[in-house]
């Protein structure tokens, strides 16, 4: 699933993205996750993507191939699929207030 295939990022960071059918995480009021994120971010409520990606690739170089943001029982956070130098696709989970990686899993197996 590429729904976010190579995001683009905007001068504040925020979500620049195109989101797939299947994406859209809808929240109570029928809002999308991505028009959630950018609104958290102008609140300063958690960190841009720009810083995000920032974080990730310095730990994990490569390619971001897609990036999705979850809301979900109150945790806020990202999770980005990224195309490894060696050519493994992972994904990580990164949360979206403080910027720590907190999961990686490799999606190739």
């Amino acid at each position: 699933m590429l729904a976010q295939s190579l995001a683009p990022i905007d001068a504040a960071g925020q979500l620049a993205t195109r989101i797939g059918p299947g994406d859209l995480g809808r929240g109570e009021l029928g809002r999308n996750d991505q028009d959630h994120a950018r609104e958290a971010v102008a609140r300063g409520e958690i960190l841009g993507l720009s810083q995000i990606l920032a974080i990730v690739t310095a730990q994990h170089p490569g390619q971001v191939v897609e990036v999705e943001f979850d809301d979900d029982d109150d945790v806020q956070l990202y999770e980005i699929e990224l195309l490894t130098a060696g050519g493994r696709l992972i994904e990580i989970e990164v949360d979206a207030v403080t910027g720590r990686i907190i999961g990686m899993e490799d999606e190739d197996s």
